[in-house]
């Protein structure tokens, strides 16, 4: 269950935490969310029971606690690159681009990615938590906005494509995607050399 035992590792330094998390990093269509949240410090409400990786929460329940997340941690951001910038370059680094530039703009603090990579920075304590989203609740509330950016982005995008069923799964590259990009090529929203490369497995 995630808790707030890395934050208070920062509180206690009298620094800020900020958990940052990505969405749809593998992912054969659509942009890629990346989400930083930090919380007061000894922040506590009922609903933080409610907050966890997101890929363990549903659509629906992801739609009810990102506003919530919202309108209670003490920030939040969420960034979005472009099918575009990533067909031009490497999800691998610009899920790091956007957090590296924007780190600059924020006082000392811990700034942890979930995952086994972290950046270099002087003016921060950078770190990184593998399975983060299930440890700490800033970076499970991150992955939640990022998630359910994703979530409405592929919304819209079943609206304009809806023979491609992006509802159903989000844009990854599986079974039914494969067959509809098959039967109807690929659009300007998809990942094509990545989407490509998993069709030759």
């Amino acid at each position: 269950m995630a808790t707030f035992e890395l934050e208070q590792q920062a509180w206690n330094k009298s620094l800020e935490f900020y958990g940052i998390d990505e969405a749809a990093y593998g992912c054969g269509a659509g942009s890629m969310f990346i989400a930083v949240v930090s919380f007061d410090k000894n922040f506590t409400a009922p609903e933080l029971k409610k907050i966890k990786d997101s890929k363990k929460l549903s659509h629906e329940q992801r739609a009810e606690l990102a506003p919530w997340i919202k309108s209670n941690a003490k920030y939040w951001k969420i960034f979005e690159v472009d099918v575009q910038r990533i067909n031009d370059g490497s999800p691998y680094y610009l899920r790091f681009s956007d957090a590296e530039e924007w780190s600059n703009t924020v006082d000392a603090a811990v700034i942890c990615f979930d995952g086994n990579v972290r950046l270099q920075n002087s003016k921060h304590e950078m770190t990184c938590c593998v399975k983060g989203d299930s440890v700490s609740l800033s970076i499970a509330a991150a992955s939640i906005l990022a998630k359910n950016a994703k979530d409405e982005e592929m919304a819209k995008l079943d609206i304009l494509y809806p023979q491609y069923g992006f509802i159903g799964h989000s844009g990854y590259v599986n079974i039914d995607h494969v067959a509809a990009v098959k039967k109807h090529g690929f659009t300007d929203i998809h990942r094509k050399s990545y989407f490509t490369k998993q069709l030759a497995k």
